[in-house]
């Protein structure tokens, strides 16, 4: 039987990618009391019992319980049972907007975060179907019509973003998801973060000139200053998301569409 790589199997060697070269190296460096056959087996998506994976993510100084949680979640058959363990976000960063409610929030995990890197088309089912299934009833044939996607190539997204626990029903005629899918913050997640930001940019170039507004400034500022702008950003992202919310909840019959604002800041770098 083909084994499958897991979330556990993931945090356990990039972790270890990080100091040694080798599932070996790692492996003969600390002298672990298993063989190296059965890490390297534990590597590829074996899980290991619960003294071993203890051992396994204090020897790699990895969080516990992140480490736990990844192992206990790889026991569990069924994406609905893996969403009731979920890792504590990090609220002490600064760009943290808001507090999600798991009952109605998915955090995406390391095995989601790979196929989401894969194609950002998956990004986009799922901000549709998290977007709409609550004013219309999202089906196959809807997300064929939205997306301008042949069938098979629908069915074929839809299924992979089942299978990794991304959406919760998948059916011909029935489609949902969390209310909110959460991507961290941690580093590890920047790239799928990026990947996001450049494909709502190009698909902004695809709306009409009249329909799309843009605009940069650039000044100069101090360390303070930076501050203070972060945290403004920071405020008008929850004041946006407050009113969107509540438009939803006072005016479902009106016509309502998807609507993007990017927000992005850093130095500014001048020439080539």
């Amino acid at each position: 039987m083909k084994i499958m790589k897991q979330e556990f199997a993931l945090l356990i060697s990039e972790k270890r990618k990080e100091k040694y070269p080798s599932a070996r190296a790692f492996w003969k460096e600390n002298q672990l009391p298993i063989t190296q056959q059965y890490y390297s087996k534990v590597e590829s998506g074996f899980l290991p019992t619960l003294e071993i994976a203890k051992l396994l993510i204090e020897t790699l100084n990895l969080d516990l319980r992140i480490g736990l949680i990844a192992w206990l979640r790889d026991h569990l058959p069924k994406a609905s049972e893996k969403a009731l363990f979920q890792e504590k976000l990090n609220t002490s960063s600064k760009r943290e907007t808001n507090n999600p409610d798991p009952s109605t929030t998915l955090i995406v995990n390391r095995v989601q975060l790979k196929l989401l890197l894969k194609d950002p088309i998956h990004w986009e089912f799922l901000m549709y179907i998290s977007d709409f299934q609550k004013h219309r009833k999202i089906t196959l044939e809807t997300i064929e019509k939205e997306f301008n996607l042949p069938k098979k190539d629908s069915e074929e997204i839809l299924k992979e973003l089942y299978d990794n626990g991304l959406i919760e029903t998948f059916s011909k005629n029935s489609i949902t998801s969390k209310d909110w899918i959460f991507i961290p913050y941690n580093d590890e997640f920047a790239e799928v973060r990026d990947q996001n930001i450049k494909r709502a940019f190009h698909q902004f170039w695809k709306i009409p000139k009249n329909e799309r507004y843009r605009t940069t400034i650039t000044c100069l500022v101090d360390e303070a200053t930076v501050s203070i702008f972060e945290a403004n950003t920071v405020s008008l992202v929850n004041e946006l998301t407050q009113i969107s919310s509540k438009l939803e909840k006072e005016q479902k019959k009106s016509k309502l569409f998807p609507y993007t604002v990017g927000v992005f800041s850093s130095k500014r770098k001048f020439g080539v």
